[in-house]
């Protein structure tokens, strides 16, 4: 149930937290001249902030049990050290975790009155949600997949709801549904995909769910490619 704090200190030798277990960890306004290891430390929470790291800081299979009570510039300093040990990975989940703790970061401030540029705050705001909403702000492929294909099913559905409304047994078309779903995932090809002759729609009802969907597609497909980066050589 330790607290350990370090205000104001400087190390001048190697220093290592290796396999502690300590409930906070709070270092502040502090320099470490040598190497830092905080291997396989296990904590509730983490304080760093402006701390100078004059040699490599060893993050590696750190476990932070509260991660929601770390702030935005400790999760900061925490990646910025792992991207400097080259240690991909971990780097990439605690972009996550930064990215999480700015979108709430953001919501407090909407709720402010003191704040005057709100616009650009909702816009960065959205985009986060957006990206959190695909792949968890790019660690989770699989979510992104999922949601990608669930949303251009629905989008899709609509649009071909809007382009049949005449039929009456147009849900009876499974194979003409079917064939059209896996030209709507070209995100490129703007024809009609109900047709077999390239002919692009002529019905504004219709341009709104395709267009709308193939957005989102785009968006999917891109955040499922960022989250394979930790992967990447």
């Amino acid at each position: 149930n330790s607290i350990v704090t370090f205000n104001n200190c400087n190390f001048e030798k190697y220093t290592y937290f290796n396999d502690s277990r300590i409930s906070a960890l709070e270092i502040d306004t502090s320099k470490f001249q040598d190497i830092l290891s905080l291997q396989d430390v296990k904590l509730n929470k983490i304080f760093i902030d402006r701390t100078i790291f004059e040699s490599p800081v060893f993050f590696d299979d750190i476990k932070i049990e509260n991660i929601k009570e770390c702030n935005k510039r400790t999760l900061r300093n925490i990646k910025q050290q792992l991207l400097r040990a080259d240690n991909k990975i971990d780097y990439d989940k605690f972009r996550g975790y930064e990215l999480t703790s700015y979108k709430n970061e953001l919501k407090e401030k909407l709720k402010s009155k003191k704040v005057f540029n709100k616009r650009s705050l909702k816009r960065d705001l959205f985009i986060l949600r957006l990206s959190d909403f695909y792949s968890k702000n790019g660690s989770d492929w699989k979510r992104s997949l999922k949601r990608t294909v669930l949303i251009a099913i629905v989008f899709y559905s609509l649009f071909y709801i809007v382009a049949n409304y005449n039929n009456k047994f147009y849900f009876q078309e499974w194979q003409n549904y079917a064939s059209g779903l896996f030209r709507y995932f070209l995100i490129t090809d703007f024809h009609n995909p109900l047709l077999d002759e390239k002919k692009y729609l002529t019905n504004l009802f219709e341009w709104i769910p395709f267009i709308m969907g193939k957005i989102l597609i785009g968006i999917g497909i891109y955040e499922t490619v960022v989250s394979f980066r930790k992967f990447k050589k």
